[in-house]
């Protein structure tokens, strides 16, 4: 509200100043002892000093709850502490609500030594409206225990004085910076900030009021952070990485590696044959072996070329085009080289057995397989092939399915089981190689080597004996028993006698060849005979020119047609 006093008609106001709770300062003078210069009096009832420090910030003289003195140069005193001595900056002062002039001169010591306020931060008593209460902060930080108000006139009225310092655990001047140190139940020094027992983890500096730098953390920020995610930092007081770790680092701290991950930044993963084992973080070294696939220190390094699984002690399949195995478990992601199954490669397919399976099964019965070791048909062959392999025909058959039979041969019925040639020769009239037809005329005896030489050259001779129905060209011999026999040629003659009978037979065909034309010849005119006569008959029967006659037609038609 604004009031006016009459006296010096100057308009003040008054503003009722209930200042919320301030866990940061406290007021040090509630209650505490208190004297002034004199005791104004009002019917025998004085106006002590220890008003001003009751707690009441009522500015109505009236009421009793003011200090106030009735002599020159007027001053009042609280004395905070007997021994401690205190930082002091702010003080807080409620004056009458009347007679605002009174206060000219007003001014504010601490130990005895002036508090030089802070420009705007005291009444200009000679100009313009006043904030009542009057807050005072000094320059700086005045350490005391004891408070003292003057005035140059005779009546210093105050309501309440105090005296604001910093609440345990805060400290600076305006009592705005927390302590910070290692002993949460000690009292920082309120102007510094000073910990006896040193900073608290996470905090260093003056004050102890500074975060840890970039990477570090802890008591006296001696502790490194651990691998953080990315290049976020770690939490200051603890060092927990709050956005996570790198791969292969273990939360909180992420400063050593994750289960199943080991070695320098916690890079290599663990290969441990049990899946679930955890290796040793620095080597990776597992107490159950590596995993299939892998081997040396760590378990890191595949199989060499050409092995796989546990401990590397397989070997790879055949793969194809030289190609390594799949080092887990020895599939050939390739392919196989002809012959071989996936997905190892290592047995042979349907059809094939042996070394580097490169042997074709023999014809099997049914088509079933044969043993890819050893080639045998399990279930017998097809017909007309020998077992066990099935490869090869039976004695007395040949060709590719066996289904040939072999001719004449001599000594036995065996022929080659490929070809079907009898390799010792054929028996006698029988023409190699196969011996399955009979010599040819005018040949017989073993391999057809003999040539007929019957009394008459175009007969034929026996194809076995080469003996002639007519007789021999030779005359006969006696034989040690008697007995007449035939005097074959001799190998000598033979040539002569086969081109004898060629001869002959050449001669027979001639005379065939010209009884056959000398009746073409004949049958032809007779032809032209006939022909001759049915045109005369035609053309006697037609009207012909007075100069022609119809012998004259005919014959022209007849050159016609010699023409």
């Amino acid at each position: 509200m604004a009031l006016v006093d009459l006296s010096s008609k100057r308009q003040w106001r008054e503003v009722k100043w209930d200042p919320p709770p301030e866990p940061m300062t406290k007021n040090i003078a509630f209650q505490k002892t208190a004297a002034q210069s004199s005791n104004y009096s009002e019917g025998g009832i004085p106006h002590c000093a220890a008003y001003a420090v009751d707690g009441n910030t009522d500015t109505d003289v009236s009421h009793r709850r003011c200090s106030y003195t009735n002599n020159a140069a007027a001053s009042w005193q609280v004395l905070l502490d007997d021994h401690r001595m205190f930082n002091i900056s702010r003080i807080r002062i409620y004056l009458r609500k009347d007679f605002w002039e009174n206060n000219n001169g007003l001014q504010v010591l601490v130990n005895g030594d002036l508090c030089v306020p802070v420009s705007g931060t005291t009444p200009d008593w000679l100009h313009g409206p006043v904030t009542n209460p009057v807050d005072v902060t000094c320059t700086h930080v005045m350490k005391g225990n004891n408070v003292t108000i003057t005035i140059s006139g005779q009546f210093l009225t105050l309501c309440e004085v105090q005296v604001f310092v910093c609440s345990d655990g805060w400290f600076g001047s305006d009592c705005n910076k927390q302590c910070q140190c290692l002993d949460p139940s000690e009292v920082c020094d309120k102007e510094t900030g000073y910990c006896r027992s040193g900073c608290a983890a996470g905090k260093h500096g003056p004050g102890c009021q500074q975060d840890c730098d970039h990477g570090h953390y802890g008591v006296s920020c001696s502790y490194t952070c651990g691998q953080c995610s990315g290049s976020s930092d770690c939490q200051k007081v603890n060092g927990t990485c709050t956005q996570g770790c790198q791969q292969g680092y273990s939360p909180p701290l992420c400063k050593v590696c994750n289960d199943r991950w080991f070695g320098t930044n916690c890079s290599k993963q663990c290969k441990c044959q049990n899946e679930i084992e955890v290796c040793d973080k620095t080597t990776g070294s597992c107490t159950s072996g590596c995993r299939a696939g892998k081997t040396g220190v760590g378990c890191q390094d595949d199989c060499v070329q050409g092995q796989y699984g546990i401990n590397c002690s397989s070997t790879c399949g055949q793969c194809s085009r030289s190609s390594d195995c799949n080092k887990d478990d020895g599939h050939c992601t390739q392919g196989c080289q002809i012959g071989y199954l996936l997905p190892l490669c290592k047995d042979c397919v349907e059809g094939r057995y042996g070394v580097n399976c490169s042997q074709q099964c023999g014809s099997c019965k049914g088509d079933s397989p044969c043993n890819t070791t050893t080639g045998v048909c399990m279930l017998g062959c097809t017909d007309n092939f020998e077992e066990p392999y099935c490869k090869s025909c039976v004695q007395g058959k040949y060709s590719v399915n066996c289904s040939a039979t072999c001719g004449h041969c001599k000594d036995g019925p065996g022929c080659d089981r490929s070809t079907g040639h009898c390799e010792r020769g054929c028996l006698p009239g029988y023409a190699p190689p196969l011996c399955v037809k009979e010599c040819g005329d005018y040949t017989y005896g073993l391999n057809c080597s003999g040539v007929c030489s019957c009394l008459n050259q175009c007969e034929v001779c026996d194809k076995v004996t080469g003996e002639c129905g007519t007789g021999h060209q030779n005359t006969t011999t006696t034989t040690p028993t008697g007995t007449a026999s035939p005097v074959k040629a001799d190998d000598t003659g033979n040539a002569t006698d086969v081109r004898f009978i060629v001869v002959c037979c050449l001669m027979v065909l001639l005379l065939a060849y010209s009884a056959v034309v000398t009746t073409l010849n004949v049958r032809l005119r007779r032809l032209q005979a006939l022909s001759k006569a049915e045109l005369e008959k035609q053309y006697m029967s037609l009207e012909t020119p007075e100069e022609s006659s119809a012998y004259d037609v005919i014959s022209i038609q007849g050159v016609t047609n010699d023409v």
